[in-house]
């Protein structure tokens, strides 16, 4: 008999997912700044324009973090799962968010959403000074930003605000790269990777299918009040990312990124980089049954 909604667990899931939700240490201030399963592998200047684009922008770099938080995302809100399942979850979202299978995915995307002239502008851009320090800045913080030192700058934020024209700078950046609708969607893919991936362990009767898992995520996550957790949370991780990063290095990045090249160029790393997640995430909801089988046999 088909059943009426999702497993137990996988609601469970989606309940904590939702009453934690927190930044990820690379989306929310790396990752945001940024092919269809179908499309074809790129050769010659567009491809490799496209991956020295993902290395000069720091995307190759922050893409480490999204498997370090898909993991962490498993072990913190599935205290109450089997340690068993858990851990072929976690096996399954190393798999299928695999640093280095993103990357060439993404870049592949990249060369078909940006002309070669585009991602030119862009890559001298990203070589002046000013972008050389942004992108520096963005790595490090992908790689050290959490939620304790998030909260202790937010503290010290509390005691000795930012400027006006800085918290202007911020507020601008954050609009420009449009951080709060892709944080949302970065948010929903990845618990829709993690539900499907439960939801595989399932014997085949009892799944629930991707349509029906993502209603139940959008039910649980909606789209206005994540929005508005990330509008309130996303401000103090970009203040906390370009700390180092002055007034007239943030406000070239910023004047970049509104220019008719740096939208496009801006649009098109956003697009890429939410396919090749969401490519993965559905890849989560093959590999734990597949390995589950494989080692009954």
């Amino acid at each position: 008999m088909h059943r009426a909604g999702p497993d137990a667990r996988i609601v469970r899931f989606m309940t904590a997912r939702a009453s934690a939700l927190r930044l990820f240490p690379a989306a929310a201030a790396a990752l945001l700044l940024l092919l269809a399963p179908g499309l074809h592998a790129q050769t010659g200047e567009p491809s490799a324009t496209a991956q020295r684009l993902m290395a000069r922008s720091g995307l190759a770099v922050q893409l480490r973090g999204v498997t370090d938080q898909i993991v962490a995302d498993i072990r913190q809100n599935m205290a109450n799962i089997d340690p068993g399942s858990v851990e072929r979850l976690v096996e399954s979202a190393r798999h299928a968010f695999r640093p280095e299978a993103m990357q060439q995915d993404i870049a592949a995307r990249v060369a078909g959403k940006l002309s070669v002239d585009d991602m030119n502008v862009a890559l001298a851009w990203l070589d002046t000074y000013a972008g050389a320090r942004i992108t520096h800045a963005e790595e490090v913080a992908s790689g050290s930003m959490d939620i304790t030192r998030l909260a202790q700058y937010a503290h010290r934020l509390q005691t000795k605000p930012l400027p006006a024209g800085r918290q202007k700078l911020i507020a601008d950046l954050i609009s420009a790269t449009g951080a709060v609708r892709l944080a949302a969607a970065v948010a929903e893919t990845m618990a829709l990777g993690i539900a499907l991936g439960m939801d595989s362990l399932q014997p085949q009767e009892r799944r629930v299918g991707e349509a029906r898992l993502r209603a139940h995520i959008r039910k649980a996550m909606p789209a206005d009040k994540v929005q508005a957790v990330y509008a309130q949370q996303l401000p103090v991780s970009y203040a906390y990312t370009y700390r180092e990063i002055s007034d007239a290095d943030l406000a070239a990045y910023v004047g970049f990124l509104n220019g008719a090249t740096g939208k496009r160029y801006q649009e098109g790393m956003n697009a890429a980089f939410m396919e090749g997640l969401a490519r993965a995430s559905l890849q989560m909801g093959e590999s734990p049954a597949t390995r589950q089988r494989q080692t009954s046999l």
